[in-house]
């Protein structure tokens, strides 16, 4: 039998009751906490009334998330995944480095600014990780962003478009920097009220093409 056949016939497989039961509990958590996460705030709600609302005892939900803040980032971190694999994966490779990154944080500005309000709780909650199946797979999104921001700027550096420099202020230097310019941006952006999106993104190019430009006398 091919792999195509056994990759069909696998995926065809109908799930069991236990994983329907695993993937209803948390559908229902998940809606739960990001139900009350809205209406009442993080700050507000118990992990006990997101398991009343949800129909599952305390101990199932800590079965699913380690604490509080783990369950904030139970709500988001499955589609923000799939954010972070989408946009790198689209971006245009026949651009220079600073349209590729608009490119891809274009994405993420439109990714936190369908929920504003639970955004600005996710990235307030980022800056302090805690244990956790969630809190686990948001620190590898950020290393994974922050591997794509070197690898792109080393690409940038070969094509001539950036200085090249050796040691710790290498292209994974740079990539952290811009990693930490977009998140100062996008923060500042969610601040009530949110500005279009275009504004936030023009402001972000700013900053960069100062970065790119540096600010050292000639």
């Amino acid at each position: 039998m091919n792999s195509v056949t056994t990759r069909s016939t696998t995926e065809a497989k109908p799930l069991g009751l236990r994983e329907r039961n695993k993937l209803e509990k948390f559908a229902r958590i998940q809606d739960a906490a990001r139900s009350l996460f809205g209406e009442k705030g993080y700050d507000e709600t118990t992990m006990r009334e997101v398991a009343d609302t949800a129909g599952v005892s305390l101990g199932t939900l800590f079965s699913y998330a380690h604490d509080k803040r783990d369950l904030l980032f139970l709500v988001v971190t499955d589609a923000l995944e799939r954010k972070n694999a989408d946009v790198f994966e689209a971006i245009p490779a026949d651009k220079p480095l600073l349209d590729q990154l608009l490119f891809v944080f274009r994405g993420f500005y439109e990714f936190f600014g369908a929920e504003p309000q639970l955004s600005r709780l996710v990235l307030r909650e980022m800056v302090f990780f805690s244990e956790g199946p969630h809190a686990t797979r948001v620190q590898n999104d950020r290393a994974f962003m922050l591997e794509k921001f070197g690898r792109m700027v080393k690409d940038a550096q070969k094509r001539g478009e950036l200085r090249t420099f050796s040691g710790s202020r290498g292209h994974r230097k740079i990539g952290d920097l811009i990693f930490a310019i977009y998140a100062a941006h996008v923060r500042e952006w969610l601040r009530e009220p949110v500005e279009p999106l275009e504004t936030g993104l023009r402001e972000l190019r700013d900053s960069l093409t100062l970065l790119f430009d540096g600010i050292a006398a000639r």
